[in-house]
């Protein structure tokens, strides 16, 4: 990608005609958010590809049309699970359970090892 404004990354990025799906900043800001995610392993055809597609982790629903609706933060963790990570709020969930020197805050149950 260039290094043009993010909304004229995104319009250059999906078309036209995808682009004007998303009909608000907010939204726009999400999906270009999103395909930064997958084009930054994938390049950007797959990226445009992935974000159009029937996604398993949506309901078999496109990742733009989930953004326009209003999921962002269920794209955002089909993208991460696409590139192999966790999303980040299953990591800020993880890392509130420690103390600052690194031990559970929460003491696990019994017969189970932190």
């Amino acid at each position: 990608m260039t290094d043009a404004s993010p909304a004229a990354e995104l319009r250059a990025a999906l078309g036209p005609g995808l682009y004007d799906l998303l009909s608000t900043p907010a939204q726009q800001a999400d999906a270009i958010t999103v395909f930064r995610l997958i084009a930054d392993v994938e390049g950007d055809h797959l990226a445009r590809a992935w974000m159009v597609g029937m996604n398993p982790h949506l309901g078999d629903r496109a990742p733009l049309l989930v953004i326009r609706d209003g999921d962002t933060a269920a794209v955002i963790a089909a993208a991460h699970a696409y590139r192999g990570e966790a999303p980040p709020d299953v990591l800020h969930r993880a890392l509130l359970m420690l103390a600052p020197d690194g031990r559970p805050i929460v003491q696990p149950r019994a017969g189970r090892r932190p």
